[in-house]
């Protein structure tokens, strides 16, 4: 788990909050720094899942989650609708407009699902 590389994602996507939604949209070196950024955060969250729970595949992680109280469901939910939005966007299925629109959702509960992690490994 490398906490450097999440932070330089969070960055990286951060970048994309503090702009107007013409000034993103116009940019397509922006979109691809945010969404390069986007990649960095949910990959160390996975790798964070992972190796919390020992398992690889996301039912498994989820049914985890919940067995070890590391969550609340709701979060577990939140988390999933994000990483699954995010990877729409990654794989271009969905645009530019959509990931202005929710980059902030994104990043708050990844990096809120990232930190409740850290924390529980912390514990164990």
């Amino acid at each position: 788990m490398s906490e450097e590389l999440f932070w330089l994602g969070y960055r990286k996507a951060e970048k994309g909050v503090f702009i107007s939604r013409e000034e993103f949209l116009s940019s397509s070196k922006l979109v691809s720094e945010v969404i390069e950024g986007l990649k960095m955060m949910i990959s160390q969250l996975l790798i964070t899942l992972k190796e919390f729970t020992g398992k690889q595949r996301m039912e498994e992680i989820i049914t985890e989650l919940i067995l070890k109280k590391a969550m609340p469901p709701s979060q577990i939910d939140e988390m999933v609708e994000a990483i699954k939005l995010s990877d729409e966007i990654i794989k271009g299925e969905k645009g530019a407009e959509e990931l202005y629109e929710n980059l902030v959702r994104i990043m708050e509960t990844i990096e809120a699902s990232y930190k409740k992690l850290t924390r529980e490994m912390l514990k164990n």
